[in-house]
């Protein structure tokens, strides 16, 4: 027998060659050992084709990747890969999938897979070498193991086993949130118990927080956004994918409604199953009508989801930290079809998901067809005859700066002719970037047609006008009464700072590197004490490459904000001083926002106490116009950055 002609697994014997002769350029096999790569194994063994994850948080994914090289000129064929159930214990172990190895970038190779890549059956080519990944995403806590058999024409072993261990384990769990309009809940008191097991397992929002068209005009269409969010804040773990941990899944749960994301059953008005009509007898949803408003169209729902319903889809907790930039929401347009008929309309729409504190949310949803005034929100564009009048420039919106709206081109669908018919405009900020209160935006003519507000944050925002027609009938939701826009900085660099609590003083310091790393030390940190320093003398003072701070918010909610219009080459670290409580002198959340060149490229949170500096991170400026921010060194497993004492004796300056 020729030497090298056994594959063995462990002690476990699977296949066998006849000699030498059937290892030639004709015969394929395959050469598999542990792929190690930015892994973080507990341990493993190449020889023995195991791998040890160790700890792998519930909700979150690791993965097992094995390296399979064809060294002949034929084909090497998977034809299957199975897990063998009687020696696999825990769930999930997911389908394994496979990429080429040579086409992964190398700064991709840490995390090479996605579990929605291509899986079997598939060929690896002459002479390369693809990767064969196993997600685990545990669903409960314990030791668990799988064995899998690879299935190929490799004559050197057409099954190979391999086998997988890990030790699952909690560490938090995916956070569900909805908004709509100025709703975001659910609230604990809605969640209750419907199965009698003595577990909570439905939220229903209340009548009084339905999903609110309002009035819409007849054969006009009406729009809601509705935002799903993981609201989870679970730390990194090392070896688990980032963008997977605490990850909120959206699925069908056949122990609960088992609808996953869509209406509930019998309350769609128009579906195929359930075709209310009206006194004439007459469907009252179609897709079309006649110049006389009579239905000529199909029969369609009356309310419905732009873009596919279809689940399961995960939703990763939001993390603006490498090598995972995550929203954390998904944004979904919901539609309102008015018929031609004057009447009331209402569905539920179910979400279910992993959140085990809120497995399933009901939201209901109503609408009017009417005779409905209609809300136009603009921005307020320039005036020639009027060039001092302030307008907004829809593509330069920054932060610090107000921003304009027109409402005077609504009207009333009775006699849109009329404009004396609209009595009354009422203007909302029913989306902005989270840590802002209402009172930030220091709101000018809320109840007029021309409205205005300041802008404290970058970020996303949507403004709603709704108005009111002199028989007392108010607009409803509709695309045209709402302008969505990004609030980008214009300064190159922009950091900004928030926190949760309004009682105390949170400090934003940019210190620059070499000259200090010091706290406080003047002129080299940009702070309140300093708020523009001239750092260098190209520029002139809080202009070009110099630092500007904004405000120095001593008793709210933020936002600080420094800004360089343009940096010079150079490492940049961003601190944060907790200044003062003047309440009860508790921890506070802080979070710190990194924009270079207008994107958002960092968001990091911390807690600390009273009289410490939180060390963020620091920002390297590169010739040319381009940087990148990298976290400061932690100081405990899953924190961003080292926190220290620091007291406010100790920030006097220049030491």
């Amino acid at each position: 027998m020729a030497k090298g002609c056994w594959l063995i697994i462990g002690a476990t014997l699977l296949s066998s060659c006849a000699s030498d002769e059937g290892l030639n350029r004709n015969a394929p096999r395959a050469d598999i050992k542990v792929y190690t790569e930015g892994q973080a194994y507990l341990d493993f063994s190449s020889e023995a084709l195991r791998i040890n994850l160790g700890e792998v948080p519930v909700f979150a994914t690791k993965w097992a990747l094995f390296q399979v090289e064809n060294p002949t000129g034929v084909d090497l064929e998977i034809t299957s890969i199975d897990y063998n159930e009687e020696e696999t214990v825990g769930q999930r172990w997911g389908q394994p999938v496979w990429a080429d190895l040579a086409k992964i970038a190398k700064e991709d190779r840490a995390r090479p897979l996605e579990e929605d890549g291509p899986g079997v059956p598939f060929a690896i080519p002459v002479y390369e070498t693809y990767l064969i990944g196993f997600p685990y995403s545990p669903l409960e806590e314990g030791t668990h193991q799988a064995k899998a058999i690879i299935y190929s024409n490799a004559t050197n072993g057409s099954t190979i086993e391999i086998t997988i261990e890990a030790q699952a384990t909690f560490t938090g769990v995916p956070d569900i949130q909805v908004q709509y309009g100025a709703y975001v809940g659910p609230n604990p008191e809605d969640c209750v118990d419907t199965n009698g097991d003595f577990i909570v397992d439905t939220c229903r929002i209340p009548e009084e927080h339905a999903l609110d068209f309002g009035n819409i005009g007849r054969m006009r269409k009406g729009t809601q956004h509705l935002y799903i969010r993981n609201t989870a804040e679970c730390e990194p773990y090392l070896g688990v994918d980032a963008c997977t941990i605490c990850s909120l899944t959206v699925d069908k749960n056949p122990d609960l409604k088992n609808i996953g994301f869509g209406f509930m059953p019998g309350t769609n008005l128009g579906t195929e199953n359930d075709v209310p009509v009206d006194s004439g007898g007459r469907q009252l949803c179609f897709d079309a009508y006649d110049e006389e408003g009579t239905p000529v169209g199909e029969k369609i729902p009356c309310f419905s989801f732009l873009g596919s319903m279809a689940t399961p889809f995960p939703i990763a907790q939001r993390n603006m930290n490498p090598p995972c930039a995550e929203p954390g929401e998904v944004k979904l347009r919901m539609n309102f079809d008015a018929p031609n008929e004057l009447a009331e309309f209402k569905t539920v729409v179910i979400i279910e998901s992993n959140d085990p504190d809120e497995p399933v949310i009901e939201i209901p949803v109503r609408a009017r067809a009417s005779d409905a005034p209609i809300a136009i929100a603009k921005f307020r564009e320039r005036d020639p005859t009027n060039p001092s009048a302030p307008w907004t420039n829809p593509n330069d919106i920054q932060p610090l700066a107000r921003v304009y709206f027109d409402g005077r081109d609504s009207y009333d669908s009775i006699d849109p002719t009329d404009p004396s018919r609209i009595t009354t405009y009422r203007w909302e900020v029913i989306r902005h970037p989270s840590g802002l209160d209402v009172n930030d935006f220091q709101m000018q003519s809320q109840n007029g047609p021309l409205f205005s507000f300041w802008l404290p944050f970058a970020g996303e925002y949507t403004v709603q006008l709704k108005v009111t027609n002199r028989d007392g009938m108010q607009s409803g939701d509709t695309e045209e009464s709402k302008v969505e826009f990004d609030v980008i900085p214009g300064s190159r660099m922009h950091i900004q700072l928030s926190w949760d609590d309004s009682t105390n003083d949170q400090d934003l310091h940019l210190m620059y590197l070499p000259e200090t790393e010091n706290l406080c030390y003047t002129p080299w940190d940009c702070y309140f004490s300093n708020k523009t320093p001239q750092w260098f003398d190209n520029a002139a003072v809080a202009d070009g490459s110099n630092p500007r701070l904004d405000i120095d918010d001593t008793h709210g909610l933020g936002p600080e904000n420094i800004n360089i219009d343009a940096p010079e080459p150079g490492t940049y670290r961003i601190a944060i001083h907790y200044w003062a409580d003047y309440d009860d002198h508790s921890p506070t959340r802080n979070t710190v926002r990194v924009y270079l060149n207008g994107l958002q490229v960092g968001e990091y949170r911390r807690t600390h106490a009273e009289e410490t500096e939180w060390l963020v991170g620091d920002i390297t400026w590169l010739p040319g116009n381009t940087g990148f921010v990298t976290p400061y060194p932690s100081d405990a497993a899953g924190q961003i950055g080292t926190v220290t004492p620091f007291l406010r004796s100790d920030c006097s300056g220049g030491f």
